[in-house]
């Protein structure tokens, strides 16, 4: 699933929390783990909702209500509430960046074929914009190529 305890260490720091808003973090962190989608996201409204771990929790997906960013904020600024948000705000950015990044398959470097886009293969496009708990990752699969002027 991918080092959430790497990440928490990461965004917590040396943070004094207290055991009520360690508590809210890790439920927090735990519902942006179980929001991942575990099948292929579409756009197309007539599709079914991608199944997530949340569905096998309560049914259905988990949401969160929109807050807004406060992971600019500096800390000595911030209640005791909006830090704990800021922290599961910095993990969310951080774990579903490296996610995503853990699904896309690299094989420039371990093979001598050119690996470059062909018909068939799998594009995951991210939405850099939502809340936590949102996915609008999309994923493609590559139907025709349209080389540019240096032929790629």
């Amino acid at each position: 699933m991918g080092g959430w305890r790497h990440h928490l260490k990461r965004v917590v720091r040396n943070a004094n929390l207290t055991f009520e808003h360690l508590y809210t973090i890790l439920t927090m962190i735990e519902a942006c783990l179980n929001s991942r989608p575990i099948t292929i996201l579409s756009e197309h409204p007539s599709d079914p909702t991608p199944l997530t771990p949340g569905h096998f929790l309560i049914g259905e997906p988990l949401t969160a209500i929109p807050e807004p960013d406060i992971t600019h904020i500096k800390i000595n600024r911030l209640s005791q509430w909006q830090r704990t948000h800021q922290i599961v705000q910095h993990f969310w950015r951080r774990w579903s960046s490296e996610y995503l990044s853990l699904l896309q398959q690299r094989h420039k470097w371990t093979s001598i074929d050119d690996n470059s886009l062909q018909p068939g293969q799998l594009v995951i496009i991210k939405d850099v914009n939502l809340p936590h708990l949102k996915w609008s990752t999309i994923i493609i699969i590559i139907m025709n190529l349209h080389p540019g002027a240096d032929g790629r």
